[in-house]
């Protein structure tokens, strides 16, 4: 097989340099955090402790406890699910009401 070539990670355009996050790095969560509405980012106190700029956690290590934590990753599963399911449930009462059989 041949083997992937090129970036194996996420470009990330800082004011003034651009780094490279891994995929396989903890900090590749922060992608998806960041887009999380801050009501549902803050449902686990540490998260609360980030800084809604990513630059500032992005820069250092300041915040590694936090992101490298399994629960960071839990929190952001749990609000897209949520997410994902709310928007289900609603499809599904939609249907019902319309006169079509539940899934």
């Amino acid at each position: 097989m041949d083997k992937q070539k090129g970036l194996k990670g996420f470009l990330v355009m800082l004011p003034g340099e651009i780094i490279e996050i891994p995929q396989d790095s903890d900090k590749s969560w922060l992608t998806l955090f960041y887009s999380l509405p801050r009501e549902l980012a803050e449902k686990w106190k540490p998260a609360y402790e980030l800084p809604r700029c990513p630059y500032a956690v992005l820069r250092t290590d300041k915040y590694d406890h936090i992101v490298c934590d399994d629960m960071f990753k839990l929190l952001v599963w749990d609000c897209y699910a949520w997410c994902a399911w709310q928007y289900l449930t609603s499809k599904l009462i939609t249907r019902c009401t319309d006169g079509l059989r539940e899934i």
